[in-house]
């Protein structure tokens, strides 16, 4: 946690370097007579990411291949002109491929995962803030999900789903680019608690298994669009 605050102000400069730019050019435009942001709109953008590569031969797990397909949807509906809440919805698929030199069997995995949630944000223009004109905002957000996920292990060795609570914060700014479409500058800060099966040997050699949780961590800087209607 601690050396997520010491990068904090790094992605923070980095974010700054990406919006002023896009700011500067923006302040040569007359504000819309209709702002971006107002009471009764509702914002939404989605992302998706699609991974395929292969492994050497001698990894740990004799991975040769993995396959990943990951899409998230979220929305705000603004109760008024600073104040947005709204659901979080999200979908991933992890394929890999095994290969063990040691056994006749190859035995590979699949892992499917549904995310579902509420968060919030809060919007301020930029020009309240800094001076200037345009319609672009700074923003704070942050909200819950939970993560289902399913795994299954050829030939027949499927696990009970299981449902991971987690939390996300974020800052950024929003920056339009047409009447309804803004370009999102954002860093992002997320934590989910997971569950790990631990074994002990004792002293007269018998083993006996813990439950240890962690919260995983996540920083991200990413840069995407949202539509507003």
């Amino acid at each position: 946690m601690q050396s997520f605050f010491k990068k904090l102000p790094i992605f923070f400069v980095a974010i700054i370097c990406i919006a002023l730019p896009l700011q500067a050019q923006q302040t040569n435009f007359e504000d819309s007579e209709e702002p971006f942001i107002e009471e009764g709109i509702f914002l939404t953008g989605f992302s998706i990411s699609f991974i395929n590569a292969s492994r050497d031969d001698f990894n740990q797990e004799y991975e040769r291949e993995f396959t990943h397909l990951s899409l998230q949807l979220d929305g705000l509906y603004f109760v008024n002109d600073r104040i947005g809440v709204g659901p979080l919805l999200g979908y991933r698929f992890t394929y890999r491929d095994l290969e063990d030199p040691f056994r006749s069997e190859d035995s590979d995995t699949r892992n499917t995962a549904l995310e579902y949630g509420v968060k919030g944000g809060w919007f301020i223009p930029t020009a309240k803030l800094f001076g200037g004109t345009g319609d672009s905002h700074f923003f704070l957000d942050g909200g819950v999900s939970w993560l289902r996920t399913k795994f299954e292990r050829e030939p027949n060795n499927d696990s009970e789903p299981r449902t991971q609570f987690g939390f996300q914060i974020g800052t950024g700014f929003l920056l339009p680019v047409g009447k309804r479409i803004a370009l999102e500058t954002k860093l992002g800060f997320q934590s989910r608690r997971r569950e790990y099966r631990l074994g002990r040997r004792n002293p007269g050699g018998e083993i006996t298994f813990t439950t240890e949780t962690r919260w995983l961590k996540e920083v991200a800087l990413s840069v995407g669009l949202k539509v507003g209607f």
